[in-house]
């Protein structure tokens, strides 16, 4: 479905409808043949690299090598040399990478039967179990979906001047790095790519930086 301007322009655009995998809807992708240009890929770190015996010995070794710029400026610039060389670690994993893929294909095999019998139980315990087994390998993890509870009556409380004056106190090194590991390990801070699971494993390195940060920030 397009506009006849669309059309006439992009007479070759068509859409790819995926399977649903681990959503309850189905993702759309709208091609541009004539538009299409090949993306670099974008970092995106890896929890289970930090079982790796390398892990923290590659980051003592390339955290703080830079002893001029602020504190934000420093910290961009390690996590940007770190980059290449986590790659590289993760890399070593080939064989993860194989299984979450097969696993994926068989996600969507299974789907597809649902899809032409969605009164069978049979599968779909049979895809229960493989996306716990596929958000274990692809995640590092498995946990139980938590209901979300209800937070209009939220909006109700207001600070009085005493509490808005607490929340703007000076913060300690130890609450920020509460903060930081009350982060779900699959989470990440921002666009570097860069999970919570990192600064957890690595916080003896890169811990008293990260709170400088924060504070030079505030």
């Amino acid at each position: 479905m397009g506009s006849e301007d669309f059309i006439s322009r992009f007479n070759q655009a068509y859409a790819l409808y995926l399977s649903y995998i681990i959503s309850d809807h189905c993702p759309t992708v709208l091609v541009l043949p004539k538009c299409v240009q090949d993306k670099r890929k974008s970092f995106k770190f890896a929890n289970f690299t930090t079982k790796k015996y390398e892990f923290m010995s590659l980051v003592s070794q390339l955290w703080g090598g830079m002893e001029e710029g602020c504190k934000m400026f420093k910290i961009v610039k390690n996590m940007k040399s770190l980059k290449k060389h986590l790659k590289k670690l993760l890399w070593k994993n080939g064989d993860v990478f194989e299984n979450v893929k097969k696993l994926r294909e068989y996600v969507k095999e299974v789907q597809q039967r649902i899809d032409k019998d969605p009164h069978n139980n049979k599968l779909r315990c049979e895809e229960a179990k493989i996306l716990n087994s596929y958000s274990e390998k692809f995640l590092g993890e498995s946990k139980d979906v938590k209901k979300i509870s209800d937070i209009g009556s939220l909006l109700q409380n207001r600070l009085c001047n005493e509490d808005a004056t607490f929340m703007i106190r000076e913060v300690c090194d130890e609450k920020i790095k509460h903060a930081m590991f009350q982060i779900d390990d699959n989470k990440a801070p921002g666009p570097d790519g860069f999970s919570a699971h990192f600064f957890k494993n690595a916080w003896s390195v890169v811990g008293n930086d990260i709170c400088l940060v924060v504070k030079e920030f505030f």
